[in-house]
């Protein structure tokens, strides 16, 4: 996997953010870092390899889609975790009650192509305002992005039962998130992990809500 060290000075504190299958960095540019905060971006998880970080006050985790699992896969202990936000993603991503139906999880992997992948945008975003957003932002290619996808489906199946190092703060799910069902991760964070859900108006890239990252982790 990728790291992005946008902000990398040695402040207190760290966000530290995991994007979803198949994003750019740039998809999230937009949002404001709060000051004296470094801030990482961590995605293209075609590997397990998360490098070793330590020596902050406080450490920030926000999680969207799949990075939702990756995070609480990789993060290790013994860090100050302070907030851990999930947004439009839980610890069984492929699974037909608490995440993403095996048939069209399996079902995107097994057609991926350049149309197929507009269309998935399409669904992602929910609007052409949104989907205009989010396409002024670097695609990246194809085959990358399908060898992403593989990974994440084998490394999910060989580790079903996740157990992050940290307690999850607040689970945002999107109302109209046409990716991962919102019925399925409202479950999940109520019956699965006894999270506390907030629902928003939007799609499964409902990054357009907001100006900062402030705004997501209070």
């Amino acid at each position: 996997m990728e790291v992005m060290k946008y902000i990398d000075e040695g402040y207190p504190d760290l966000l530290l953010f995991f994007a979803g299958w198949s994003a750019s960095p740039d998809s999230f540019a937009r949002l404001a870092v709060p000051e004296r905060t470094d801030y990482w971006v961590v995605y293209d998880y075609r590997d397990v390899a998360f490098p070793e970080f330590a020596g902050y006050e406080h450490v920030d985790v926000v999680a969207w889609s799949l990075g939702v699992w990756v995070a609480a896969a990789v993060l290790p202990a013994k860090i100050p975790y302070r907030r851990c936000i999930a947004i439009d993603g839980t610890l069984l991503p492929v699974n037909d009650s608490y995440g993403i139906p095996v048939p069209v999880f399996k079902g995107t992997l097994d057609t991926l192509s350049e149309t197929n992948f507009r269309k998935f945008n399409a669904r992602m975003c929910g609007s052409r305002d949104v989907l205009q957003l989010y396409g002024k932002t670097v695609l990246r290619p194809l085959a990358e992005i399908k060898a992403e996808l593989s990974f994440l489906y084998r490394w999910i199946l060989e580790c079903q039962d996740i157990a992050p190092v940290f307690r999850w703060t607040k689970a945002i799910v999107s109302s109209d998130d046409r990716i991962f069902p919102y019925v399925n991760q409202v479950r999940f964070w109520e019956e699965k992990a006894g999270c506390p859900v907030t629902v928003v108006n939007a799609s499964h890239y409902p990054f357009y809500l907001w100006k900062s990252w402030q705004e997501i982790v209070e």
